[in-house]
């Protein structure tokens, strides 16, 4: 193509500047001489020196190359732009997840703190001292990172430590103290809302974690709910039998 074009002149806009009928000798390639003739040649902008290059060629390439640069910066634009929204969501997932976890670890942790204080005191006809505030900041921050679920069974949660807190924290444990018995059945809403609570928020973590049939520790006085339930044992006789 490039043996092509260098064969072909152009048409001067002032023919007298050609002499020999338009014929001129032109250095080219590797230092040789070749003749060409304009007066065959296409028409080129006078600033160009001969030999020229065919306008409608030059046009094709030209926007071959324009399209074919825009369309890699193009590609390699919207790369770093998809590439960048999906690092910011894994980031801000992973920052929402520790909150959440903090939250509900400080949830469980006021919870299990006030239940076995209150206990403590019951049974031992001792004064009490519970951070109440402690708690209702705890259930706000929770429910402010969780997701639906787990901010209705933090919810109902709440409700349910509101009972036992009705029976245990309105009674003075030095003068009218509440027995083990009393407070067994008092915490017996509780504990359900504690297990039902905890799955929750396993589920909100992922698939990978299996429901709990029970949970450890918080809630006083012996409960299903807190309590492994017994697993079949095999003997080894009933493994070898057929």
């Amino acid at each position: 193509m490039v043996a092509k074009l260098l064969d072909r002149g152009c048409r001067s806009h002032a023919p007298d500047r050609f002499p020999n009928n338009g014929l001129s000798t032109l250095p080219a390639i590797r230092g040789s001489t070749r003749c060409v003739d304009w007066s065959v040649a296409t028409e080129c902008p006078a600033t160009w020196l001969p030999p020229c290059i065919d306008a409608k060629l030059l046009s094709v390439d030209t926007v071959t190359v324009i399209i074919t640069t825009l369309g890699g910066a193009l590609s390699a634009t919207l790369g770093v732009l998809v590439g960048g929204l999906v690092t910011r969501r894994v980031q801000e997932r992973h920052w929402l997840r520790d909150k959440q976890l903090s939250a509900y670890e400080e949830l469980f942790s006021q919870y299990a703190r006030f239940m076995m204080a209150l206990r403590r005191g019951h049974l031992a006809r001792t004064p009490v001292d519970v951070d109440w505030a402690a708690w209702s900041v705890s259930l706000t921050s929770a429910s402010l990172v969780a997701p639906l679920s787990v901010a209705r069974a933090i919810s109902s949660f709440g409700n349910a430590v509101g009972v036992f807190l009705g029976t245990v924290a309105a009674r003075d444990p030095v003068t009218d103290p509440v027995d083990e018995e009393g407070l067994t059945e008092a915490s017996r809403p509780a504990a359900v809302a504690h297990l039902a609570l905890l799955n929750a928020i396993r589920r909100s973590m992922g698939g990978s974690l299996e429901q709990l049939p029970f949970y450890l520790g918080g809630t006083v006085g012996r409960h299903p709910e807190g309590t492994d339930p017994p697993r079949e044992t095999i003997t080894p006789a009933e493994e070898v039998r057929p």
